[in-house]
């Protein structure tokens, strides 16, 4: 029996197609990738004998990965080297209705000043003054201020080495590693974090820290994995449910996802994350009301919430709220001005609208803060092209097509007369 059929059951009869996937992590990034083709019955033969390959794009690599089978194992190979070039903060984004959505793991800063909260502290426990980096946790844990497991964790990972309850060296390796992630160097934050949990196997806080790595990696099982070492779903952590809610809705668990987001809102009623991932989970089942309530719930805790006030816009568009969906994506900008995403749905809501003249402006944006987005790319060039921009249209319609967007037939045809 093939390779392929040992994996896939029964090949597809002369006049057929299967569909096949495999999900296995990237060789560059670490990032779990889908690989899937339309299978017949004369490309599966190839394949049993090694003879077919199976290719996935890997976007954090900018690189095209091929699996294939040759001398009976499983190998690789990068169609071109991948692009060193730093991509776009948010991964882990959906589209509907042209505009994204994101789930948000609980460990990530969310605002700079939240970030400003915690990276001091890192820092001088990473050189191992870990009383100086109590006095600065401490610091950034104030009543008016909206929850933040960065701080509160870090500081209960200080209070026990400095009790003498876990090695020096194992919290070393977690701060340092967490050093390496604020700097989203995530292969060495890894690194440190897999010495860490060698280094005392039983700590709670170190697997915590490396399922926060696997996260941010988008290796979603690896990371529920490591929670289920700290717990899991019997955890008595609000950060580590709503991170675990955050995995399983990504690998399309959405009750269990949506389990462990109420657990962690009970645990922990002033945590905005829960509530939001409660919302992008509602949103990926059509349950916009309850969607747009979540959200809602979140910006009442953190109002500074960023991400909540971009989906808050997604789901009012959803419902074709337009008047509501307009502001929220304003308030997203005026928060952080430098999130391209918000950019990108608010110059989708004016498109939709017919409103050209505010969309060019916001696309611009989202292109020059994200210049590897292909689809803001392609949306900036049908708005040139509807305002007789045409230069500019095909200009950054060629772009997104270079980097990979399918050519638009219609669009493709408007701008022929136009190319000199």
């Amino acid at each position: 029996m093939g390779i392929w059929t040992r994996l896939f059951g029964k090949k597809p009869s002369e006049g057929e197609e299967k569909k096949v996937e495999i999900k296995i992590n990237c060789p560059g990034c670490g990032g779990r990738l889908t690989f899937s083709r339309d299978m017949t019955e004369e490309l599966w033969t190839g394949a049993d004998r090694g003879k077919t390959s199976i290719a996935a794009m890997c976007k954090r690599e900018n690189a095209l990965v091929i699996l294939l089978r040759s001398k009976g194992h499983w190998g690789w190979k990068t169609k071109r080297k991948a692009s060193r070039k730093k991509r776009h903060q948010e991964r882990s984004r959906s589209v509907k209705n042209g505009s994204r959505r994101e789930l948000d793991s609980s460990h990530q800063p969310e605002l700079v000043r939240k970030e400003r909260r915690s990276r001091k502290g890192i820092e001088l426990a990473a050189e191992g003054k870990f009383e100086e980096a109590k006095v600065e946790f401490l610091k950034g844990i104030g009543h008016n201020l909206p929850y933040d497991p960065i701080t509160e964790e870090s500081l209960q990972v200080v209070n026990d080495v400095l009790i003498g309850s876990v090695p020096r060296e194992t919290v070393l390796h977690i701060f340092k590693g967490a050093l390496h992630g604020q700097n989203r160097r995530f292969k060495e934050q890894m690194e440190e974090c897999r010495q860490g949990v060698s280094a005392s196997p039983k700590y709670e806080h170190a697997h915590i820290a490396l399922a926060e790595v696997y996260v941010d990696m988008q290796m979603w099982g690896d990371a529920i994995s490591e929670y289920d070492k700290a717990g899991g779903t019997n955890s008595f952590r609000a950060s580590v449910l709503c991170n675990l809610g955050c995995c399983f809705g990504n690998i399309g668990d959405k009750d269990q996802a949506v389990t462990l987001l109420k657990k962690a809102i009970t645990i922990k009623p002033d945590y905005a994350e829960p509530h939001y991932n409660l919302g992008v989970v509602f949103g990926a089942k059509g349950l916009f009301d309850e969607e747009i309530l979540e959200y809602k719930k979140a910006i009442a805790i953190n109002p500074n919430y960023v991400k909540a006030h971009n989906n808050l816009g997604v789901s009012y568009v959803s419902k074709q709220m337009w008047d509501a969906a307009f502001p929220e994506y304003e308030k997203a900008i005026a928060i952080d001005p430098n999130y391209a995403n918000a950019y990108y749905n608010l110059g989708t809501a004016y498109g939709n609208r017919g409103l050209w003249d505010k969309a060019i402006p916001a696309f611009k944006k989202a292109v020059e803060l994200s210049p590897d987005d292909a689809n803001a790319h392609f949306n900036l060039a049908a708005a040139c092209y509807y305002k007789d921009q045409y230069d500019l249209a095909i200009k950054h319609y060629d772009r997104a097509v270079q980097m990979g967007h399918a050519r638009h037939p219609a669009l493709t045809k408007a701008l022929k007369p136009y190319r000199k």
